[in-house]
């Protein structure tokens, strides 16, 4: 993490004395990129604990109903213990369904919001307004480079948050 972090400071230096619109806009993005990654870790992290704990009461009651075949037998308990069995797989799969929930759209809305700042970052440079020019005016070889760093800084921000 701590080099992930040094990356992307070290990737803001240089977008620095390339585009200094583009650090800025960088610079307010990533505290809310930085937040909507800890809710979507916190989540997934829950869930995956829901998924184990789920898991391990499934696995926990194939044993107990073995071990006690003939007194659910003799009570009449065959529809009650597959019913709780049942209980712990669901509970299973809707955790399991939380989790790759947030890691399709954790994903994904990482790319989705990288393409927006290339938009916004195009869109601003190709503008005739001399005030946005001074801090989003580029060449295209400088358009291209920061097209690159740009990606370059989305990518520890993604990694950190599927770690």
């Amino acid at each position: 993490m701590f080099a992930d972090a040094c990356k992307i400071v070290s990737i803001l230096v240089v977008v620095w004395f390339q585009n200094r619109g583009l650090t800025i806009t960088l610079c307010v993005l990533l505290p809310f990129v930085f937040c909507f990654t800890r809710h979507v870790q916190k989540n997934m992290l829950a869930s995956q604990i829901q998924n184990r704990k789920a898991v391990a009461r499934a696995s926990g009651h194939v044993p107990e109903t073995l071990h006690n075949i003939r007194t659910i037998h003799c009570l009449g308990k065959e529809q009650y213990m597959q019913e709780r069995y049942d209980a712990y797989i669901s509970e299973s799969y809707e955790a399991m369904e939380r989790t790759n929930f947030y890691d399709a759209i954790y994903s994904s809305s990482i790319l989705i919001l990288n393409t927006a700042v290339v938009a916004f970052v195009m869109l601003l440079s190709a503008s005739g307004n001399r005030t946005v020019m001074t801090f989003f005016g580029m060449s295209a070889g400088t358009a291209v480079a920061v097209i690159n760093y740009i990606s370059q800084v989305f990518s520890p921000v993604e990694s950190l948050g599927m770690e």
